[in-house]
């Protein structure tokens, strides 16, 4: 399981929909090896149409969905959600890829590396 990842705004108290600012994610440390994000992760924060109270951040580059009641969660599961795209796919065999996942896997390598 990932460590929480570093995040800026990971604890501000929301007041309202309006006042999301996006979930930055600069690093994620999991399984003993840090992923740097270059650039950091900038996902958007936005409630849940059907649970208002549940928060949500997608970025469709990176197939990566992720929801959360408090922005703290937020940020943990983006950084579960990295670590494992980062090891099915970037570290994946190309050869055992479909063209989709190989798409993936070259995305997630030209913005994320391993420390």
């Amino acid at each position: 399981m990932p460590d929480a990842p570093t995040a800026e705004h990971a604890d501000i108290p929301l007041s309202g929909p309006r006042d999301l600012p996006p979930l930055v994610i600069d690093a994620v440390t999991a399984a003993g090896v840090t992923l740097i994000a270059s650039p950091p992760l900038r996902l958007a924060v936005t409630p849940d149409e059907e649970s208002p109270q549940f928060l949500t951040v997608e970025d469709r580059d990176l197939n990566l969905y992720a929801g959360a009641e408090t922005r703290a969660e937020l940020a943990a599961e983006v950084g579960r959600h990295v670590a494992f795209l980062w090891q099915e796919y970037a570290l994946g065999d190309p050869a055992k890829l479909s063209p989709a996942a190989r798409q993936l896997r070259d995305r997630l390598r030209r913005r994320v590396r391993e420390m």
